[in-house]
């Protein structure tokens, strides 16, 4: 029994514990996204009550969780947060920009020290100016607490002094009966109960008795029992625990708690694990009775441990009040082995399958749930189903040897038949009789008719049915899938924050359409684009605040991120009012830069397009933000391996729109499908701008380049029965050509036959077919066979060049 309360308190609480890291590091980045942006709303209004609770709350929580799983640095920072937050709340101290700073900088260092648990280590750079910072907005008690470890020292040992005189006193005075958990009473173990104990302890392990008196003047009192827990197993392993548990684990707070322990460690040094500054008031520990299996000793009264504090390195020199603590050599531990880290088993975790934390609305389940329930009703109709067509597949064996056999007879009674007619029986009689005799051959498949008929409207009716069921579990599934655009959109109020204030500009950012939904694939790697655009539209866009005076505008710019659906197409806008694009500027640069020639004279499309060509920028000069040659073409390519698109509107002096399509997930695309041969291709509906039937004379060479004209635009022609080196007849009346891209980049692909348009599964491809050039993935279609996925980007770089080269060494051989 003792042996799998030991198992359930170690599943609650183990730093190894995989689910629980995953739960612990996805609650915290929510927390820390929660105290960032309300410390946001709290910078615009300071009287901002609301946000204030939010923000104790969660860094309240934060710190507890970090606590639990042993992060002690992260939970340490966490309370020195908590507490000026705290000054906040109770109005001791008003919020400034400064403090502001301040408290943003102190999440940037949580963000970090959550990133290199993550990653497996511990967070080692120097902020203590930082914490310096922040102290200052603390009381002396607090700051005691937080800055002079010798004095919360003392604070802790006199407080402990002066609980245990009370104790004294109270005991000589009479006392009405305590009930049990209270007082320095120990709970009575049965002999049983010591037993079992003593059979836990492995050789040179003793248990211990650890009496533990709780702080209820802690603000996180309901889990101070869990913190001392985790505490007590850096000394050993907890076997026991009064009140048990399960109880502990509730949201109840208990005065008193004692914990049963197995460790090889001295008594001295149990008390000093499970003594925690502010959590535990008074720690005491004595062995119940030797691992060799000694009798337990007799309950004894004991006083409470003065336990010596833990000081902090870099807080090792301070002085509290003229005294200096002398920190007291640490004895070693006996060696044990070596375990991984939290942080290690993260980390090996996400390497193993990459997977994160997915948090879904429970009616979404509950949908899907139904639409199983549906499906196995579905399953069990198709099983009856497949029944009868087996007793109808007996039938009409049955019935087709019934017929056999007639026909069988109705031959061997032929020649009898002309025998009877050459002896002058009539035509007319012999044919009534054979009527007569085999009349019933011609109603031997009527039942198998009737029930075929039958079965195959059931059929049709469940076929439908599974359809209806199937669309509904592929979007519902789709839908779990699907998080918030919010999830992205709640980082940029930081961002143009930090921004805005080193370009000493005043910009104001709007958001609308948060609540639009897109999966979560898309949004993890739609976040940098995104970032990439703000800040070119906060860094070139919005004028300074003297150039918008000058210009007539308000001297607040603005910037827009407005997210909305159309279709199965979400549309993404950054709009501002800034200065917009200058077309003579980009025509200089892209003539400098050896772009364009300098005779042509480029329209407003083409300049707004020329800003995604690699390396163009307009910046006169390098800062962190740009000028360093990394321009929007990685945000074009990024948007493009999403099978989305991005265009651009601008009007000079009055600000730019930056608009983003995306499809709703990558799991699932709309795709027309073309055979090459006597292979099948998907090409990525989005990608598809126009489709032709051709006749071979239509098509010309240029340049070595195969080309035919679309409405006056010359299109470039690429065969893909070359490319992918398929087996196909060239010599035919007609060919089909779709045309692909994006923008100006276009290409014709020549195909021998259109199939049409299909929902496609994208498989991703694996081992030597990972970096195939110009395939995305693969499709099962519903015979069973595979369609490899067309990626358009990629034959747009280097199918034509192939093209090209296949051509020369034609011509060569030819010559």
């Amino acid at each position: 029994m003792i042996n799998t309360m030991f198992n359930r308190m170690s599943d609650y609480l183990d730093p190894q514990n995989e689910e629980l890291l995953k739960d612990f590091f996805s609650e915290a980045e929510q927390q820390v996204d929660q105290l960032e942006q309300n410390l946001l709303s709290l910078e615009t209004d300071p009287e901002n009550h609301e946000a204030i609770d939010e923000i104790f709350r969660a860094a309240h929580t934060l710190k507890g969780g970090s606590a639990t799983v042993q992060m002690t640095e992260l939970s340490e920072f966490t309370h020195l947060v908590e507490d000026v937050f705290d000054e906040i709340r109770s109005e001791k101290v008003s919020v400034d920009e400064n403090l502001i700073d301040s408290l943003l900088k102190a999440i940037d260092v949580i963000k970090a020290m959550l990133q290199a648990r993550m990653e497996g280590g511990v967070y080692s750079e120097d902020f203590t100016e930082l914490k310096d910072a922040l102290r200052v907005y603390l009381d002396s008690e607090k700051q005691a607490t937080h800055g002079a470890p010798g004095k919360a020292v003392n604070q802790q040992k006199q407080k402990a002094s002066k609980k245990a005189v009370q104790q004294s006193a109270a005991a000589e005075t009479p006392q009405p009966s305590q009930s049990p958990g209270q007082g320095q009473s120990e709970s009575k173990l049965t002999e049983y109960e010591l037993l079992e104990l003593q059979e836990e302890a492995e050789e040179g392990e003793t248990i211990f008795r650890v009496h533990v008196e709780l702080n209820p003047d802690n603000p996180m009192n309901t889990v101070s029992a869990i913190q001392v827990f985790a505490a007590l197993k850096e000394a050993g392993r907890v076997l026991k625990t009064n009140p048990d548990f399960d109880t502990l684990y509730g949201e109840n707070f208990f005065p008193q708690v004692e914990y049963f322990v197995a460790s090889r460690l001295d008594t001295e040094q149990i008390e000093q694990k499970g003594f925690i500054n502010e959590v535990t008031d008074a720690v005491t520990a004595k062995p119940i009775g030797e691992s060799s299996g000694a009798a337990p000793e007799a309950p004894e009264q004991s006083t409470p441990v003065e336990p010596k504090a833990a000081v902090p390195p870099e807080e090792s020199e301070d002085e509290a009040e003229g005294e200096t603590v002398e920190a007291e050599p640490e004895e070693e531990a006996e060696p044990e082995e070596k375990r991984p880290t939290a942080g290690e088993v993260a980390k090996q975790k996400k390497k193993k399958n990459g997977s994160s934390v997915l948090r879904v609305d429970s009616s979404r389940i509950d949908n899907l749930i139904n639409l199983v329930s549906e499906t196995v009703i579905n399953k069990a109709t198709f099983n009856q189903l497949t029944n009868q067509f087996s007793d109808m597949l007996n039938r009409l064996q049955s019935a087709d040897n019934s017929m056999k056999q007639g026909l069988k007879e109705v031959m061997d009674s032929i020649p009898e038949y002309i025998k009877e007619i050459e002896d002058g029986k009539s035509i007319k009689e012999v044919k009534k009789e054979l009527s007569q005799l085999y009349s019933r051959l011609y109603s031997l498949y009527d039942p198998f008719q009737s029930n075929l008929k039958t079965t195959v409207n059931k059929l049709r009716s469940s076929s439908q049915n599974l359809g209806r069921i199937t669309g509904d579990l592929q979007e519902g599934v789709m839908r779990i899938r699907m998080v918030p655009i919010s999830h992205i959109f709640s980082r940029f109020p930081r961002l143009l924050r930090d921004l805005s204030k080193d370009l000493g500009k005043h910009i104001r950012l709007e958001i609308e359409g948060e609540e639009t939904e897109l999966d979560k694939s898309v949004i993890e790697d739609l976040l940098d684009p995104l970032i990439h655009l703000v800040r070119n539209s906060i860094d070139h866009g919005i004028e300074s605040p003297q150039e918008r005076i000058e210009a007539g505008k308000q001297e607040e710019g603005s910037i827009l991120l407005k997210a909305s659906n159309e279709g199965n197409i979400i549309i993404i806008e950054i709009v501002d009012d800034g200065k917009g694009i200058d077309v003579e500027q980009v025509r200089t640069k892209a003539v400098d830069r050896g772009l364009i020639h300098k005779n042509k004279a480029l329209s407003d499309i083409e300049a707004f397009n020329m800003i995604f060509e690699p390396g163009f920028s307009t910046a006169k000069s390098i800062t962190n933000i740009s000028g360093r040659g990394v321009g929007l073409d990685v945000v074009k390519k990024q948007i493009e391996k999403l099978n989305g698109s991005v265009s651009v509107w601008s009007e000079h002096g009055k600000g730019t729109r930056i608009t983003i399509k995306l499809p709703l997930t990558l799991a699932i695309i709309q795709g027309l499908l073309v055979r090459v041969g006597k292979e099948i291709y998907v090409i990525p509906i989005t990608s598809v701008m126009d489709s032709h039937r051709v006749r071979p004379s239509e098509i010309r060479v240029l340049d070595n380049y195969e080309v035919f004209n679309v409405r006056d635009d010359v299109i470039s022609l690429l065969r893909l029965n070359r490319l992918f080196r398929i087996d196909t007849d060239e010599s035919k009346d007609y060919y089909y050509v779709v045309i692909v891209g994006s923008g100006e980049k276009k290409v014709g692909l020549l195909v021998d036959s259109l199939i049409g348009e299909e929902d496609v599964v994208i498989k991703p491809l694996r081992d030597q077919y990972t970096n195939s050039p110009g395939i995305a993935g693969a499709n099962i279609l519903g015979d069973g066979t595979i369609s490899l996925i067309i990626d358009v980007s990629q034959l747009l770089d280097l199918g034509l060049k192939r093209e090209k080269e296949a051509r020369e060494r034609r011509e060569a051989t030819i010559a």
